[in-house]
């Protein structure tokens, strides 16, 4: 019997029920940390998972014996939640840009107002050539 094949809850070919429940501990620690981190719903879950709700709902089975979520499930959770931090990055960044961009128009505007620099460069941008 290969490890794939093994009944949920037992240990991996030659592991002892000690270790094997060690892992269930901490396959359980794992998505409930993962779980907080995406704050989805159930159903947004199962879908990402590829499990039926009713599963999902009694995950991280703490009280269970031999049930834990899968390493597969915790790697497509931890997927999921990089996926995410990848694209706030993205967006704070986008963000920062938009922020110079505008900050710099501002203080254009101000150089004009002033009389530093002439109105045409401020509009244009171009306060090289305006010094």
């Amino acid at each position: 019997m290969t490890s794939h094949h093994r009944r949920p809850g037992r240990p991996l070919h030659g592991g002892s029920p000690e270790a094997a429940a060690a892992s269930r501990q901490r396959r359980r620690e794992d998505y409930a940390r993962l779980r907080a981190a995406l704050s989805m719903s159930p159903a947004e879950l199962a879908r990402l998972l590829g499990l039926a709700e009713s599963t999902v709902r009694i995950l991280p089975a703490w009280s269970s014996a031999s049930f834990a979520p899968s390493d597969r499930a915790l790697d497509l959770m931890r997927q999921e939640l990089l996926q995410r931090t990848k694209e706030r990055l993205e967006e704070a960044r986008i963000r920062r840009e938009i922020e110079r961009e505008s900050d710099e128009a501002e203080c254009r505007e101000h150089l004009a107002y002033c009389g530093i620099i002439d109105p045409d460069d401020a509009i244009d941008g171009n306060l090289e050539d305006a010094a």
